[in-house]
């Protein structure tokens, strides 16, 4: 049984759909705070929630389950040192980073943005960081900074040990990591939020948009747009990595930070710049060369208009022995960290040439054509990669944001459905 009326004034006041969140959740949620009250009428808790800001963040803790860590998808945060060392930091050096963190959870990811500025020497007066979320139980939790060891998943032993303090209930950030964060209470589509908010040099939105429909989340991006400084950096989740923002972000060259870099509309009269031929790549020793498509390649024609003579007859190309199997995933990332996206793509092909059945490959595979703007290419690497594992999470969100694009609603409906109850096995359970 689903309670539209509810499902609705959430919506208006949050943004959250329902059906993204898990319906069933919601419902469950929506009896227990009934029974809590002795209610027997939707009506009467609806009537509750409209005159009660504390009753909507009591059913917003239940519903909405943070899941969160430090240094989560750590790329982003090696791109966050980079841009800062080589982009703002020579330009501002008199000046102060501003960095908003929206949604903050329980205060994992703007701690983890000051102590990766810190670790590059930035100091406190360097940077201020705004920390905000819609629940005011998170924003309790950040403000006490003490932590499990969930939080800590995928960092290494020593890291609790330089920036941590102990406690009887956990771990508790140092101080010094504090000074620079300001965390409060709030709503990012509410237009109450961005008064007397400062414009953004970066921007961390992460794992929020995928939880509006289409519309909000078209109102979401344009507020984020206007709220970021000139060539500002915004940091989504790795589910929101596509084209879902137009013309007013271009995604950043760095596989895996999940990066965008605002865009500047374009002065009157400008006209579009020529694209620069693209750079050779470089040749990896251990990888036989992509063939030339026949009729394609005219090796002989810069010859020809220089003057120079041709050879008699093509030199023939030493071809080195291809890697094993086994390494060419790994070296297919680490050409993607390094931005070789061509070559990346190159070795996923020779892979599936002797293993058409790893899925995950078909997934790298498909971001890596997305990232190179092949969207056919990758649609159809991502849909091989459900056929083959259907619980393959990435893939189902790289195609249901594509599905987007394209216009295809329902389908993608089907598919953010299947990804949530990935995500929360019991949420849309009878």
């Amino acid at each position: 049984m689903a309670y539209p009326s509810i499902e609705s004034w959430i919506r208006q006041q949050t943004g959250l759909e329902a059906n993204l969140i898990g319906v069933n959740r919601l419902v469950r949620a929506v009896r227990q705070r009934m029974d809590f009250y002795q209610l027997d009428s939707v009506d009467l808790y609806l009537n509750r929630l409209k005159v009660s800001a504390q009753e909507l963040d009591i059913l917003l803790e239940q519903i909405v389950i943070p899941e969160t860590w430090f240094f989560r998808s750590r790329e982003s945060f090696h791109y966050l040192k980079e841009s800062v060392l080589k982009d703002w930091l020579p330009q501002h050096s008199a000046s102060r980073l501003r960095v908003l963190s929206v949604p903050c959870s329980t205060g994992e990811e703007p701690y983890s943005i000051a102590i990766a500025l810190r670790e590059i020497g930035l100091t406190s007066a360097q940077f201020q960081i705004d920390a905000i979320d819609i629940s005011r139980q998170a924003i309790a939790h950040a403000l006490r900074g003490i932590y499990s060891p969930h939080s800590f998943r995928g960092n290494s032993p020593s890291f609790g040990a330089r920036y941590f303090e102990p406690t009887p209930e956990g771990l508790q950030i140092q101080p010094l990591f504090r000074d620079s964060i300001h965390f409060s209470v709030g709503n990012l589509l509410q237009p109450a939020f961005w008064v007397d908010k400062p414009l953004y040099d970066i921007i961390f939105c992460r794992n929020l948009l995928i939880y509006f429909d289409g519309e909000t989340r078209q109102k979401a991006s344009q507020m984020l747009y206007r709220a970021l400084k000139d060539q500002g950096v915004l940091f989504v989740g790795h589910a929101e990595m596509s084209q879902i923002f137009g013309q007013r972000f271009t995604p950043v060259q760095y596989p895996f930070a999940f990066a965008y870099r605002k865009s500047l509309p374009p002065k009157v009269g400008d006209r579009p710049k020529p694209k620069p031929a693209e750079r050779s790549l470089p040749t990896l020793g251990t990888v036989a060369p992509q063939p030339s498509a026949p009729g394609l390649s005219l090796p002989g024609l810069s010859l020809v208009s220089s003057g120079r003579s041709l050879p008699s007859k093509p030199q023939p190309t030493p071809q080195p022995a291809t890697p094993e199997p086994d390494n060419l995933l790994a070296q297919a990332r680490t050409l993607a960290d390094q931005g070789n996206l061509s070559q990346a793509i190159y070795l996923c092909e020779i892979f599936l040439r002797s293993d058409r059945t790893n899925a995950d490959v078909y997934t790298l595979l498909g971001q890596l054509q997305q990232a190179s703007g092949q969207e056919v290419e990758a649609e159809q690497s991502f849909q091989k990669a459900i056929y083959l594992q259907p619980r393959a999470e990435e893939a189902l969100v790289h195609l249901a944001l594509l599905r987007e694009q394209q216009g295809d609603t329902s389908s993608a409906t089907l598919l953010w459905q299947r990804v949530h109850r990935l995500r929360s096995p019991q949420a849309d359970l009878p």
